[in-house]
């Protein structure tokens, strides 16, 4: 049975592609790790993953983006219940722990380009705007 397509928001597809490229966070991170304590820095990229992670499932599940849902709860989802788990070992526990995160930053890599391929497709100003992305970041490709 084949579902009815779902027309994308492009402004919210757009605002999504925008936080999944915000390079100066990424910056101020690697910057941070030179200057602050590894578990401060943890810290800032658990809870930049607890807020905009509602809002990423939000955009998606509302353009119908259902695979990409079911991705982001296999690719994370198992790992949060993983984490739950005890070995016994505490330095594999602590790896255990943030295994989770470490998934939903590759998940929110790998949408970002998807995400893109989605702005670029919408119109002709949001191709050019992916166009500019790319040429301002070649070494991501």
């Amino acid at each position: 049975m084949d579902r009815p397509e779902v027309k994308i928001n492009v402004q919210e597809i757009d605002r999504l592609y925008y936080w999944l490229n915000y390079h100066r966070l990424t910056i101020f991170i690697y910057g941070a790790t030179f200057y602050l304590p590894n578990e401060v820095v943890l810290a800032i990229l658990i809870v930049l993953a607890l807020i905009f992670a509602p809002y990423m499932l939000s955009v998606l599940y509302k353009n119908g983006k259902r695979g990409w849902l079911l991705a982001f709860a296999i690719i994370v989802g198992i790992p949060i219940g993983i984490a739950f788990i005890h070995s016994g070992n505490h330095s594999f526990d602590v790896a255990l722990h943030f295994f989770p995160l470490l998934m939903f930053y590759i998940y929110c890599y790998i949408l970002r380009f998807s995400a893109g391929e989605w702005v670029s497709d919408a119109s002709v100003a949001g191709e050019a705007r992916v166009n500019q992305e790319e040429r301002r970041n070649p070494s991501d490709l």
